[in-house]
């Protein structure tokens, strides 16, 4: 009987430290890799110091952390090996990173990505000028870091980015990726004789060519323009035959001059 009893209560100790064990949490063993997202975090302790809050919960403390990632919230892709060493900070598990790259931070309720085609607008209040996006929809971005070579009243593009709406109204873009796309044609035969008043324009699109704004709002792509009228902002007054030909800047409307004045 005494026997039984005390076989009875080793099997009860041993499953109670079973479950001490199982209960207890796990740690990364040191010299493990850790292969994670997370989040660059300031913590205020010990005179403060930077951090990784991993998106699986966990605390890693990086031993060589770079200062270019050191700001609070940078969204971070991190490779990196456990480390047996006691810190000051006792706060997170000690990481040596052997590579770590920032990655966009996930979107908000009131983000979104786009892809659109948009054609690029100038908008002027008194002396600030700002360049909107117009969408096929009709809606309208606030470009935040639209490329000064894309900054062209009137040229379509094809952009990838974030969209921020600020108050159900206002919508800011931050572009990713931009590309140049060629503008909607008008329908006019080919044949026609144009007699217009137009701007040339450097257009930064397939290396660059000279293109004529006219007056009536239509892109005019000048197959024959003398060299001397290759100036940006020059002012004319032009004829020419509407052309039907293929060419390799995708702008415009091809038109062979017939005559270009100055005006």
């Amino acid at each position: 009987m005494r026997r039984m009893l005390l076989t009875g209560i080793l099997i009860v100790g041993i499953i109670l430290a079973a479950g001490c064990i199982t209960s207890e949490k796990r740690i990364t063993p040191t010299g493990d890799t850790v292969n994670k997202l997370g989040t660059i975090s300031f913590v205020g302790e010990g005179g403060g110091f930077y951090g990784i809050n991993a998106d699986d919960g966990n605390r890693y403390e990086p031993i060589n952390l770079s200062d270019d990632l050191k700001v609070d919230g940078k969204r971070v892709a991190f490779t990196g090996m456990v480390q047996n060493i006691a810190t000051t900070h006792m706060w997170g598990i000690p990481l040596e990173i052997t590579h770590i790259t920032a990655i966009s931070a996930p979107l908000t309720e009131t983000e979104k990505s786009v892809n659109i085609n948009a054609i690029v607008k100038q908008t002027q209040i008194g002396t600030n000028v700002n360049w909107i996006l117009v969408d096929d929809a009709g809606n309208q971005y606030t470009a935040e870091n639209l490329p000064e070579r894309f900054q062209v009243d009137g040229s379509r593009v094809f952009v990838s980015g974030t969209a921020k709406s600020l108050d159900g109204s206002k919508i800011n873009l931050k572009i990713q990726d931009i590309q140049p796309q060629p503008p909607i044609p008008p329908s006019i035969p080919t044949g026609t004789n144009v007699v217009q008043n137009g701007t040339i324009m450097w257009i930064e699109m397939e290396g660059g060519f000279y293109g004529i704004i006219g007056d009536n709002g239509i892109d005019y792509l000048p197959l024959n323009l003398n060299s001397k009228f290759m100036v940006t902002n020059t002012r004319i007054r032009f004829e020419g035959t509407v052309v039907d030909t293929p060419t390799i800047y995708m702008w415009g409307l091809p038109v062979n001059l017939t005559r270009v004045v100055r005006v």
